[in-house]
């Protein structure tokens, strides 16, 4: 990546408005915590138990609410933050199977109780 015209000395730069979590999505450590994952689950959706194509990674304990529990502002917190990266807290889904949970895309039922299963 050329440093030289990333950041404010972009000639697209907005200021620093892409959200912080995009930022955390795209973080190295968390490819290689999805990669961990499914590797570690066989590359099979934990409800159907299909195996393949059309995997999603998902946090059991949903991400955007481990955000807010550990007051998660910046990249560093995120980075040292234990639970976000912990391998207990993520699972294997197909694509059908993960458009059904109560969490998908951000819908997140308060009622549902999350603990680590």
């Amino acid at each position: 990546k050329n440093l030289a015209i990333s950041g404010e000395k972009h000639p697209q730069w907005k200021g620093g408005i892409t959200p912080l979590v995009l930022k955390i999505r795209h973080l190295p450590k968390m490819k290689e915590w999805k990669k961990q994952i499914l590797k570690r689950d066989d590359y099979t959706c934990e409800i159907c138990r299909k195996r393949g194509k059309k995997l999603n990674i998902d946090h059991v304990i949903p991400f955007a609410e481990l955000l807010e529990s550990e007051n998660i502002k910046t990249i560093e917190q995120a980075e040292k933050s234990v639970m976000l990266w912990d391998l207990l807290n993520g699972r294997v889904l197909c694509r059908d199977c993960h458009i059904k949970t109560p969490t998908f895309a951000g819908r997140i039922t308060k009622s549902r109780p999350y603990f680590y299963a």
